[in-house]
Order: C-alpha cells, then sequence, then structure tokens
C-alpha cells in the first residue's frame, strides 16, 4: 500500500500521498488481523467474568504506554537538537536510524514476538528453572549476533552507506542527491549509532522480562531517567560533536538503559547472567576485536563479500561448535 500508492501519488503531493498509503495499509493490515482470528459473539454475559482481569490489564498498560510516551519525545528532542546543526545533519540521523533499524527488526522484534509468549507462559506456570534457562539462552544469543553486527557496522559505516546510497542507486541508474558532505554525515552518525546497536537489541528484550513477571512500572521509570540521562548528553556532547554527539548519547542512554534494567532483575532474583555466559560473552567479544584487527588489515574497497564471510564465518563455525558440543550457558 506504502509503495504503490507511494509511486502513483494519487494527491500529487508525494508526503501526502504517502501519509495515505501507511493509513490505508495500517486499515488493511487490522481487517487480515481481526478477519482472521475467530471471536465469540459479543454479548455482555460473555463479557462481565473478563471485567476484573481486563482492569488489571488496562492498569499494567498504562506504565507501557508511558513509556512509549517517553521514548517518542525523547526522539523529538534527538532531532530538535539536530535541527540547529549544518544542513544534513537531521537527515543523516533520521536515515542512520533507519538503518540501525534493519537488524533490529530482523534479529530483535523477531525473536521478541516469539520468545514472549514463551517466557510469559513459563513464568505464569511457575516453572523457573526452564524460565531462567530460557531468558539466559535468548540473552547469549542476542549478545551472540549483537557484539559482531554492531562492531562490523562500526568498522565499514562508510563503505555500507557508499554501497547503499551511491553505488547502488549509480547501478540502477537512479539518480541520488547524496554527494560526499552528505555520505561523511550519515556515515558518521551511523558510526557512532552503531555501538549502542547491542544494548538496542537487548533492551526489548530485557523489558519483555519485567512484563511477563507482570512488572510494567520499574521499566517505565527506568525510560523516564534515561531520557533525562539522554537530554544532559546531547547538551554537552551537540555543540562539540555535532550530529556524532547525539548518535553518541543515545548509544550511552541505552548502554546505561540495559545495564539499569538486568540491575534490577537481578536484584529480583528474577535473572542473574551466570559465570557460563558471561565468559561466552567475552569470547564473543575477543573473537570480534581479533577479527576486526583483521580485517583492518585487508586494503580492500569493501566488495563487500570477502570482509563479510572473514568476519562473520568463525561464529557460524562457533554456534555449529557450541551446538554439536551441547554446551551449556
Amino acid at each position: 500500500s506504502v509503495i504503490s500508492i507511494g509511486i502513483l501519488n494519487p494527491l500529487q503531493h508525494q508526503a501526502q500521498s504517502l501519509a495515505l498509503g501507511l493509513m490505508i495499509g495500517g486499515i488493511l493490515q487490522l481487517m487480515l488481523l481481526v478477519f482472521s482470528i475467530k471471536l465469540p459473539p459479543l454479548h455482555f454475559e460473555n463479557f462481565k467474568p473478563c471485567l476484573p482481569y481486563l482492569k488489571k490489564m488496562c492498569l499494567l498498560l498504562l506504565p507501557v504506554i508511558f513509556s512509549l510516551m517517553v521514548s517518542r519525545i525523547n526522539r523529538l528532542i534527538d532531532l530538535s537538537f539536530a535541527s540547529s546543526l549544518i544542513a544534513g545533519s537531521l537527515s543523516s540521523l533520521v536515515y542512520a536510524t533507519v538503518l540501525i533499524n534493519v537488524p533490529l527488526g530482523v534479529i530483535g522484534v523477531a525473536s521478541n514476538n516469539v520468545i514472549f509468549p514463551i517466557i510469559a507462559k513459563l513464568k505464569a506456570s511457575q516453572k523457573h528453572q526452564q524460565f531462567q534457562e530460557e531468558i539466559i539462552a535468548v540473552f547469549y544469543y542476542l549478545t551472540f549476533i549483537g557484539i559482531p553486527v554492531s562492531i562490523f557496522l562500526y568498522l565499514y559505516s562508510y563503505e555500507v552507506c557508499k554501497i547503499l546510497f551511491i553505488d547502488i542507486p549509480s547501478l540502477l541508474s537512479i539518480s541520488s542527491l547524496f554527494d560526499h558532505q552528505a555520505l561523511s554525515l550519515l556515515s558518521t552518525s551511523l558510526q557512532y549509532y552503531s555501538p549502542g546497536l547491542l544494548a538496542m537489541l537487548l533492551l526489548p528484550f530485557v523489558i519483555k522480562i519485567f512484563h511477563s513477571c507482570t512488572d510494567t512500572k520499574t521499566p517505565a521509570l527506568i525510560s523516564l531517567v534515561v531520557v533525562l540521562v539522554n537530554i544532559i548528553l546531547n547538551y554537552y556532547f551537540t555543540p562539540i560533536w555535532q550530529n556524532k554527539g547525539i548518535a553518541a548519547a543515545t548509544t550511552i542512554a541505552s548502554f546505561l538503559q540495559i545495564c539499569l534494567l538486568v540491575f534490577f532483575l537481578s536484584r529480583k532474583k528474577i535473572f542473574v547472567i551466570s559465570k557460563n555466559t558471561f565468559l561466552n560473552m567475552i569470547q564473543v567479544l575477543l573473537i570480534t576485536l581479533a577479527l576486526s584487527i583483521a580485517c583492518k588489515q585487508i586494503h580492500s574497497n569493501f566488495t563487500p563479500l570477502p570482509e563479510v564471510l572473514l568476519f562473520f564465518s568463525p561464529f557460524f563455525f562457533l554456534y555449529l561448535f557450541q551446538k554439536k558440543s551441547k554446551k551449556p550457558f
């Protein structure tokens, strides 16, 4: 809907046509979801027994809505800081966020949608041992993927942006407004966002652990504190590092948020990182750093197949080795 209406441009205004496509697409998606489930007849007799649970659910939802509102406001504050910088800074941050959201969506969102019903069911069934094993396994899995991907993007941010926004449009004979300055701004924004990718991958999952324990207040309060810290960091970093300062502030705030969430989970004895998990994370980090040094010794124009194979193949074989040896987390 978004793509087709955006191309057809029925309103003769590109932005308004894209907004129309988004609205129609949302309605179509909602209709598909509603018609794909079998709802019972809407009678008050069926609804009345659910009222206490509905009330409880609404009370649990309020902090979640507040947390989402705070995160959106935080994003607007970031963009308002960027609007006072040199031309192109705002666009570079928006494009860099889009690029960061690709691995976040493919890895983080997909994993959370699968794992949340599982851990919520285990917690509700009071299967504490299985609950611990499941969340530790997913935590390690996200770390196992997040560390190399974030460092890879940090190393090759310029090359990735060049391929996506200059080389591919040129190959397809598509006119592009990206010049050297725009490419430099975008790559530096992506580079300073990329270390925070690991924290951004872990954040939705760790918040889901709180939600599975019917605790929605703690993540909401922590998000409010983190937003205040992010504003302070933006205030000091932006005049010094420009667009890089805004990206760096977001990265630091994301790591602070994940540390606070894990700290409160460990205090409540809900989630404690085992010694094996910690050592495995250190192992992944050391391998990644060694591969980073090796990749930097290769003098290439980022093709990017050799670099990708060199960087990610060892992690594939490490995963197969752990799976075969059934190494505990």
